[in-house]
């Protein structure tokens, strides 16, 4: 793996959000690479929504495929690589799924299902089991990988956003199963590019679905998304050392390297027409701009100190009011305000923070930080944070 450490974000555009793909704008996308260019930021993490790379199970949409490679020349062009998301899936706050996709099962509780912009009340079918759901994935990762691994502004390939929020593996066998046949189509067309699997970093805490050490040999990095409040142990949801600890924790137990893939805080700008209401609410993810920058400082420092190769924010930007009224930003009101820039392109605080971090040409520091894996999790958390 390079020796920079990695800056990077999650990106949709800000004005677009999900609708990205199905009214694709060009002059959007070289605008807004240009900023993450300004930045100093190298990595974009794009997510190829499911419905509209692949509307019916044995046809991927052609145009959905040129406009993925409008969005690759144009990060080229900026030096940008560019890490693409299959199966998406999950985002946002709420789970995309295509028609073809739903079957008569009763959708998960903790998030919408969305299909062709309305909620539904149909779940998906089981895409690590079902036969069409498996052949389907496999075509759509034969086309995208077999076309495009040669393209100079791919990073690497990432199987899936937080999968077992689509749907819960029925045993940990399934999910790796799923996973090795995924992999290994990837490696039979594009043997270069480094993969992962875009999980939260508290599921080997909460779901043993995806087991870290039977799944790290079908990944050559692992990927966390790492968030205080999701976890009993932290401090509160400012506190900059769950993020540096899951990765540390996860590299221990998968024996590869780690990418903080996402984390953030929803941070809108003061007097912003949905700042009192998400701060009346009592919202956790709600914090001013300046602890977000505070909170990125730190994280940002810490996951290079323990040796991650590097990290992703949740969002490029904070969304345009013209979303406020659609799924899933009606529901998610936080979801709105994770960007380094303001909807209206304005550098947020912590945008500043990144592009200062990323000024340093920081370094990642090896051999990467471990762990004791015979102790008790909150006890270790306390060690390692009284370790600093």
């Amino acid at each position: 793996m390079p020796d920079d450490f990695v800056l990077g974000v999650n990106y949709w555009p800000r004005r677009k959000g999900m609708m990205w793909w199905s009214d694709f704008d060009y002059a959007e996308v070289e605008a807004e690479f240009g900023e993450i260019h300004a930045l100093g930021l190298g990595l974009v993490r794009i997510f190829l929504l499911w419905e509209n790379f692949q509307p019916q199970p044995n046809r991927p949409d052609d145009g959905a495929l040129r406009d993925l490679e409008v969005v690759l020349n144009t990060a080229a062009a900026y030096g940008l690589k560019v890490l693409p998301t299959f199966f998406t899936g999950h985002a946002c706050g709420a789970n995309w799924i295509p028609s073809w996709a739903l079957g008569d099962v009763q959708p998960q509780r903790h998030c919408p299902h969305i299909t062709e912009g309305q909620e539904t009340t149909r779940g998906m079918r089981d895409f690590y089991t079902d036969p069409e759901m498996l052949e389907s994935q496999v075509l759509l990762v034969r086309l995208v990988t077999g076309y495009f691994g040669k393209h100079r502004a791919i990073y690497g390939w990432d199987l899936g956003n937080e999968p077992g929020k689509l749907v819960r593996p029925r045993t940990p066998q399934d999910g790796l199963r799923w996973l090795q046949l995924l992999y290994e189509e990837i490696r039979r067309n594009d043997a270069r590019h480094p993969v992962t699997l875009g999980l939260s970093g508290v599921y080997p805490e909460r779901d043993r679905s995806f087991r870290t050490k039977d799944i790290a040999p079908f990944q050559d990095f692992l990927s966390i998304h790492a968030y205080p409040e999701c976890v009993p142990w932290a401090r509160d949801p400012l506190d900059p050392n769950v993020a540096p600890f899951l990765a540390v924790l996860t590299a221990t137990r998968g024996g590869k390297p780690v990418l903080c893939e996402s984390f953030g805080l929803c941070a809108p700008p003061e007097g912003d027409a949905s700042s009192a209401q998400l701060r009346n609410s009592g919202n956790t993810l709600c914090a001013t701009e300046e602890e977000s920058a505070t909170y990125y400082g730190q994280v940002l420092k810490k996951l290079r100190q323990v040796g991650t190769l590097g990290a992703l924010a949740q969002a490029f930007s904070d969304y345009d009011p013209c979303l406020w009224d659609q799924p899933p930003l009606d529901f998610a009101v936080h979801q709105r305000y994770f960007g380094l820039t303001t909807s209206e392109g304005d550098l947020k605080p912590a945008g500043r923070v990144f592009r200062d971090f990323a000024r340093g040409r920081p370094q990642r520091v090896t051999p990467p930080l471990t762990l004791p894996l015979d102790v008790p999790l909150d006890e270790l958390y306390t060690r390692f944070r009284n370790a600093e």
